[in-house]
């Protein structure tokens, strides 16, 4: 076992939904990149069970 992040599991732990793809082209370019790291932090953490995948 190492440090190792293998692609698959990355992808998986931080792919975003359609609908998240949605608005997150709505936004200006300048922030979707905070805003989709933003998002995906609180799916992780507060909607456990409520953010899932369309």
């Amino acid at each position: 076992m190492g440090n190792n992040i293998y692609r698959v599991n990355l992808s998986q732990a931080w792919s975003l939904s359609y609908s998240d793809m949605e608005f997150l082209s709505s936004l200006p370019l300048s922030v979707r990149l905070e805003a989709a790291v933003q998002l995906k932090f609180i799916c992780l953490t507060v909607c456990v069970g409520f953010c899932r995948k369309v």
